[in-house]
């Protein structure tokens, strides 16, 4: 399994779940590279479940993989079979929520 390659990309969307959750608990502005209206959507009616921020609730989901892929690094072994089936799973949870959103 590729878990360098899954560890990079678990980090990079831990970095910037980070961002919007500090941005949405803070009320701070958020800079969008993009065409504009992050902000409006980071502050919509959708961007909540609960009352818990989507943005917090991907943070965790982006940080168990990270953490599960740095594992079966550091495991050394093809045959970690909680990292191999954590990294799986919560590829295929992150893939579909990122999915229903497009």
């Amino acid at each position: 399994m590729p878990y360098k390659l899954i560890s990079a990309l678990a980090l990079g969307g831990t970095a910037l779940t980070a961002y919007l959750a500090v941005s949405k608990l803070s009320g701070a502005p958020v800079v969008c590279l993009a065409s504009g209206g992050c902000g409006s959507v980071l502050n919509s009616e959708y961007a909540t479940v609960f009352g818990v921020p989507l943005s917090l609730l991907g943070l965790g989901a982006y940080s168990a993989v990270a953490a599960l892929s740095i594992r079966g690094i550091l495991s050394q072994s093809s045959k970690a079979p909680v990292s191999q089936y954590g990294v799986l799973a919560g590829g295929a949870v992150l893939a579909s929520c990122s999915a229903s959103l497009l």
